[in-house]
């Protein structure tokens, strides 16, 4: 089994989805891990337009993450329902506290402590 470069984008979405997918060709990256975004009516349309950027710009779309809301099961469906429906191959989710940024992670830091 090659092993396979790629860039989780959760603290890239600034530039937007087809920048993301350009950048990360130009870097000769094998593909992509989209963050999908945490509002629930664009979950689909940004795994449709994820998917369509990663493939005009030759990358493999190597997983999925969402913000971790193990706890709501309608959203988890949600989230699988997206990813499933582009064929990806997974769905990570990550733990509650996700910091996008280096300001929030330090505020998270403190109310963890």
């Amino acid at each position: 089994m090659a092993f396979k470069y790629s860039v989780c984008t959760n603290a890239l979405r600034e530039l937007g989805t087809p920048k993301i997918a350009q950048i990360s060709a130009k870097c000769g990256l094998d593909g992509i891990e989209w963050g999908l975004p945490d509002d629930i009516n664009k979950i689909q349309a940004a795994a449709v337009e994820m998917d369509k950027a990663a493939a005009d710009n030759g990358l493999e779309v190597l997983g999925y993450i969402n913000a971790g809301h193990l706890w709501d099961m309608d959203l988890m469906k949600r989230y699988s329902q997206a990813v499933g429906a582009v064929n990806g191959k997974s769905l990570r989710v990550s733990p509650p506290w996700q910091a996008f940024h280096f300001e929030e992670s330090l505020h998270q830091k403190v109310l963890l402590l």
